[in-house]
């Protein structure tokens, strides 16, 4: 059983050529992961993960609290507001958590001043 013919040939194929199998040859190749190249010090190196952003999953582990802790002390004003959202979904910057870690985590100012 021979395969069906072809209703037209792509360009730059020799007439006859166009019922061979080559669409594997044609394929384009797919994202290439790059290395991240090596930071200077003092700059922020991206996670393992080769992001410079925290989901909210990433945070969660950072502060050794279920997503669920985490939904409410971003509620609670415990937490930083996220710096991109991606849909629904928030990122904080890596940089800007790790500080805010090391300041001791302190309590975002709210609009009642509290």
């Amino acid at each position: 059983m021979s395969a069906a013919p072809r209703l037209f040939e792509l360009p730059g194929e020799p007439a006859g050529v166009a019922d061979a199998p080559q669409a594997a040859s044609r394929r384009r190749p797919g994202p290439q992961r790059v290395e991240p190249t090596p930071h200077a010090e003092g700059t922020q190196a991206p996670a393992a993960n080769g992001s410079f952003l925290m989901t909210a999953e990433d945070l969660a582990d950072a502060l050794r609290v279920s997503q669920r802790g985490l939904r409410k002390m971003r509620a609670a004003g415990d937490v930083p507001l996220p710096n991109n959202h991606f849909g629904r979904s928030p990122r904080w910057r890596r940089d800007l958590i790790q500080r805010w870690i090391a300041a001791g985590c302190p309590k975002r100012r709210t609009k009642s001043g509290a």
